[in-house]
């Protein structure tokens, strides 16, 4: 009855195509909230696999 959908290749996180569309930048509205995540610099770092900027942005 279920599928699992497919997700891109090398996607370290094993996100499906949809949640990488929803999470993307570019595809978000064009008057966000402040306290939208995506505008995070930590979370766009920890994306990008850069875990010790997006540490120190944490700190």
């Amino acid at each position: 009855v279920w599928r699992v959908a497919a997700v891109p290749q090398k996607d370290k996180f094993q996100y499906t195509y949809f949640a990488h569309k929803i999470n993307s930048f570019d595809t978000a509205p064009k008057n966000l909230l402040a306290s939208d995540s995506r505008l995070r610099p930590d979370r766009y770092a920890l994306e990008m696999g850069d875990l010790s900027k997006a540490g120190a942005e944490k700190s």
